[in-house]
């Protein structure tokens, strides 16, 4: 069975990363999420992370211009710097704090309260010398004031005995909205790979393009001597040399527009990789040529490989999940509730001690909404309708991802055929410029034949170069439309 191979890219699968997150660290998140944001999520088995010292996590933001960087250490400094694998990173963890609170839920809730009250009494006159009793305050004679200070002590033990799955349902949409940050932040890992990968072979190919149209160069400015010696022995016109030199400038003009789209290209680079714009990259030559043997494997079975592993199918797929939970916790909110409670209250009076008391009270509450305006009824029918939503965009993902994957495979196919024909392309234009030169210089060519095959071979020195990039990077995004590419 046909396997993807990505050894080209030199991307050991193991150990590639290192992590730049110690100061964020939480081993009780790592059943949850990835340890870190440059880290795939595992499904539940997290990857250990490599700490680093402070010194190492500064010295990980621009790279040695004079060293060579491979495409492993691309993709590793695109994975430590680009901000959009953190925001995923930073959004999962937040999930998994919420998810671990909802769960709370599910535990009795235990509560203290402590009042101390202070009461100071003002009675009239009674017309006599008889004792008024005030509120809990004694006066003695016809008036007269009294004072109390109380400490109240309230211990509440409550806890949820039925609520038709109104708990278990916020705990589940909680659950899921954490697995679909989990997914998402692993596609996004994903995203951050390819397009470092597809900005490095831009470049690389842009880099091509300039030795290529130095070759050009060369090539026009042979045939400008050419041109100026059969000049000057009389066996050409005048024309002959304009035409050569006119050839010579354009070839100038073309190498300097491809240095700029050179330097372009290593700016894209850079952005890719979470860099500043006007980093200076040294980037290294593949050490292998991308293979060039079709796929053994059908169409089919890279749609089927590609249902089992996008990340963004299986977060959608999640928020799917999500929202029929909601809809059943909507649902219970206007269902009845049973909840047990118990106080335990202790009253201690300073002024009167004989005023001391303790209650110990036990009750069930059954709550039931019996009328709510119909609001609770409109609630499911509007939860209903975003299940309905959440299935519609299920379909669009899955439809997107398999249009994905239909494309980069057709992609890879032809990017096969190009290379084959280009090469022979390639081959062709160089015999017959070598043919149309040497005739050239013989006399019996003219400088319009040595133009036009110097026009065709630097066209085909394009198209090898194209080709093979084209190569490169359908392979990655194959791997990437599949959503097996770092996993």
């Amino acid at each position: 069975m046909y396997r993807i191979s990505l050894a080209f890219l030199s991307l050991p699968l193991t150990g590639l990363m290192l992590s730049g997150c110690s100061a964020f660290e939480d081993s009780s998140l790592c059943r949850y999420t990835s340890p870190c944001y440059n880290k795939s999520w595992k499904g539940g088995v997290a990857p250990p992370s490599v700490a680093l010292r402070a010194d190492e996590q500064t010295a990980r933001g621009i790279p040695d211009s004079s060293k060579q960087l491979e495409a492993a250490e691309i993709v590793d400094i695109a994975l430590s710097n680009n901000p959009s694998t953190q925001i995923t990173w930073f959004q999962a963890r937040s999930n998994a704090f919420l998810y671990q609170s909802a769960k709370g839920a599910l535990y009795p809730q235990l509560n203290l309260q402590e009042r101390l009250n202070y009461s100071h009494f003002i009675s009239g006159s009674t017309g006599g010398g008889g004792e008024v009793d005030v509120e809990g305050g004694v006066g003695i004679g016809g008036s007269g004031n009294s004072e109390e200070t109380q400490l109240i002590t309230d211990l509440t033990l409550s806890y949820l005995l039925l609520d038709f799955g109104g708990r278990s349902a916020a705990i589940e949409v909680a659950k899921q909205g954490l697995i679909a940050s989990d997914w998402s932040h692993s596609r996004e890992i994903q995203t951050v790979i390819v397009n470092a990968l597809t900005a490095m072979y831009n470049y690389m190919s842009q880099r091509a393009l300039v030795e290529a149209r130095k070759k050009d160069l060369e090539d026009t400015s042979k045939g400008r001597e050419a041109s100026e010696k059969q000049f000057e022995a009389g066996i050409v016109a005048k024309k002959d040399v304009l035409q050569a030199r006119s050839a010579y400038v354009n070839a100038q003009l073309n190498l300097q527009s491809q240095k700029g789209l050179e330097k372009i290209a290593m700016a894209q680079l850079a952005t890719a990789m979470g860099l500043a714009a006007d980093t200076v990259l040294n980037v290294a030559e593949p050490p292998l040529e991308p293979p060039t043997d079709k796929m053994s494997d059908d169409l089919y079975y890279f749609l089927s490989v590609a249902k089992a592993m996008r990340p963004d199918l299986q977060a959608a797929y999640a928020s799917l999940v999500q929202s029929w939970a909601n809809l059943k916790g909507v649902w219970s909110n206007g269902m009845p509730t049973l909840a047990a409670q118990g106080l335990f209250e202790n009253v201690t009076n300073f002024t009167q001690s004989s005023q001391n008391n303790r209650l110990w009270q036990g009750q069930l509450v059954l709550n039931a909404p019996l009328f709510t305006g119909f609001s609770d009824y409109y609630n499911t029918k509007s939860a209903r309708e975003l299940v309905n939503v959440s299935w519609a965009q299920y379909r669009l993902v899955e439809q997107s991802a398999l249009l994905d994957v239909v494309t980069s495979y057709y992609n890879y196919e032809t990017a096969i055929a190009n290379v084959a024909s280009s090469e022979e392309y390639l081959r062709y234009t160089q015999e017959a410029y070598d043919v149309a030169y040497n005739s050239y210089e013989r006399g019996v060519a003219t400088i319009l034949d040595v133009l036009q095959a110097q026009a065709a071979l630097a066209n085909a020195r394009s198209e090898i170069i194209q080709a093979r990039t084209s190569l490169a990077v359908s392979l990655a995004g194959m791997a990437y439309s599949t959503g097996i590419l770092y996993r």
